[in-house]
């Protein structure tokens, strides 16, 4: 960027302005044209100030001139390749003047066209023209004294333009219509709706893959390894080449876990479009700003979907979680799916010193020994999920009709009686908060009658106060949580679906458990005679949370 600094005049120095002919310095021909600029008025292209300006230039004399031209560049920053390309050539001394069509051209933030054209210029002995004969600085019969106002209305034009963009652009993501050039990755734009995304069958075949790997336990990385393997181009290289059909092959970039990340969380695969995701500082400042989610225009169904959204909210549901390697010869598919019962800690599976068997433990007690053991034998635990899957896959299909109304009718027993209990808490914090207030009335009329000292009355007040804030912002939560307690409904629906798309199930592995799967918490072990310490029966409660419609609570015999 431009130093004004290094211009400003020393001491004894004289400072000139050039003569018509520059004294043998170039002038300066600068044309700028943004998007917005060409869209509102044809005769402002790049091709058509440069006409301007060299019948100018030539007409006042000025044969010996270079071009500087920034093409797609917003008046509202000086940032522009061009013009500080210029301003360095007026640095160096080799620019005697400068010409534009008019002052928008020039720039339209008024604070620094004001410091170039009435600090920087003069100092460096720069001639400034406007090519529509308003300013000339070494014309002193023109009066350029309305200058600053000048700049001041296009800086305003700029803010209304803004406005207006801003105002199309939400208008045109309420609709539906991309505000991109390309389609995500796996679409392709409707060559007859440019606003409308179809299928690209090659890369959306990429995509299901993707998911497809990462729902069967395959790790990022490895998904990146195996894509390349496969010589497969990542989303930059593709676009590149789709656009340049005719380049000589060089070598591609590589996939990396931030574009499967990426992809494994953009709703667009299951058909929604999602815009305005952020926004900037300003007009003048293009620094970008993201939007709260709930703020972003959103529509489902918007084009057709390459991922189904039970395989989207299973990705979705182990995306970025960090994972511990299971220290076990063969892994379980129930890794990172089972809890602690007591200490809600993840339950780790490893091998048993003596039997060398894979055991699930929890973790807070091997590493902090702040919980009890938990144990449980890995092959117990899995037959005892793959059989109450199988059991609920069953009934699902057999007895849809019976099995929906026994869901539903259990939850709405669950959400009542835990709307019940918030209700509840939620009336002792309202009254308790009332009391506090009467309390705190009460003590201020003692004070104000001597009956309490002040120092007293501070004391208690701080207490009272703090006390009723709390219970305010605790009143509040409970009201968020039973308002979210009668809107929820367990989605039967989803759960079905996901029934229908799989087929026989005869084992348990990964991908089956990532699917049907919320969680599994362990409760400790008890002997099933606590009066015989010999006894080996043991019986331990296992709690197992499918996927859409909740618990269901069995026991393991040992």
């Amino acid at each position: 960027m431009f130093h004004y600094a290094l211009l400003l005049p020393q001491e004894g120095m004289v400072i000139s302005m050039a003569k018509a002919d520059n004294g043998g310095k170039i002038t300066a021909l600068y044309e700028r044209l943004s998007k917005d600029d060409l869209m509102r008025d044809e005769s402002l292209s790049i091709a058509n100030q440069r006409t301007i300006l060299e019948e100018f230039a030539i007409k006042n004399g000025l044969r010996k001139f270079e071009h500087f031209s920034d093409d797609g560049f917003s008046g509202t920053t000086m940032e522009r390749p061009e013009f500080q390309r210029m301003i360095s050539e007026i640095e160096s001394g080799k620019i005697g003047s400068v010409i534009v069509k008019d002052m928008s051209r020039f720039g339209r933030e008024h604070i620094y066209v004001g410091l170039y054209i009435e600090h920087i210029f003069p100092t460096a002995g720069v001639r400034f023209m406007t090519a529509d004969g308003t300013v000339d600085t070494a014309n002193k019969s023109i009066d350029n004294s309305f200058l600053p106002i000048v700049n001041i209305f296009n800086e305003f034009h700029a803010r209304d333009t803004s406005k207006k963009v801003k105002a199309v652009k939400a208008s045109m993501a309420r609709q539906g219509i991309s505000l991109c050039g390309i389609a995500p990755y796996g679409y392709k734009i409707d060559e007859n709706d440019r606003t409308k995304w179809l299928i690209d069958e090659p890369t959306a075949e990429v995509v299901r893959d993707i998911f497809q790997m990462y729902v069967s336990g395959v790790g990022t990385k490895t998904i990146c390894n195996t894509l390349m393997k496969r010589g497969i181009l990542p989303p930059f290289d593709y676009h590149y080449y789709q656009k340049n059909t005719n380049i000589p092959a060089v070598p591609m970039h590589r996939w990396n876990s931030r574009t499967i990340s990426f992809f494994l969380t953009s709703e667009a695969y299951i058909g929604t479009y999602s815009a305005l995701k952020a926004t900037t500082v300003s007009f003048k400042n293009h620094t970008p700003v993201l939007i709260p989610r709930e703020d972003w225009v959103t529509i489902k169904n918007h084009h057709e979907p390459i991922i189904d959204e039970i395989t989207f909210e299973t990705a979705k549901k182990f995306w970025g979680e960090r994972t511990r390697p299971q220290r076990i010869a063969t892994p379980s598919p129930l890794h990172n799916l089972v809890f602690c019962a007591d200490c809600s800690h993840k339950l780790y599976s490893t091998n048993r010193i003596k039997t060398r068997k894979g055991v699930f433990s929890c973790s807070n007690y091997k590493l902090k020994n702040d919980c009890t053991i938990h144990s449980i034998d890995k092959e117990i635990i899995e037959q005892l999920v793959l059989t109450e899957i199988q059991a609920v896959v069953n009934y699902a299909r057999e007895n849809e009709t019976q099995f929906v109304e026994q869901i539903r009718k259990n939850s709405a027993g669950a959400s009542v009686k835990a709307s019940k209990s918030k209700v509840n808490e939620l009336g002792r914090a309202e009254k308790r908060i009332v009391e506090l207030d009467k309390i705190i009335q009460r003590i201020y009329e003692d004070n104000i009658n001597g009956k309490l000292s002040d120092e007293r009355f501070g004391a208690m007040l701080q207490n009272y106060e703090t006390e009723q804030n709390e219970l305010k912002v605790k009143a509040e939560q409970l009201r968020t949580e039973i308002s979210a307690l009668q809107k929820e409904e367990l989605n039967v629906d989803n759960f079905l679906k996901l029934v229908k798309k799989c087929g026989e199930i005869t084992e348990l592995t990964l991908e089956i458990a990532r699917l049907f799967i919320e969680k599994i918490v362990v409760h400790e072990s008890v002997r099933t005679d606590e009066n015989n310490m010999r006894s080996r029966k043991i019986s331990q409660r296992v709690d197992i949370y499918f996927s859409y419609i909740g618990c269901l609570n069995v026991d393991a015999k040992k």
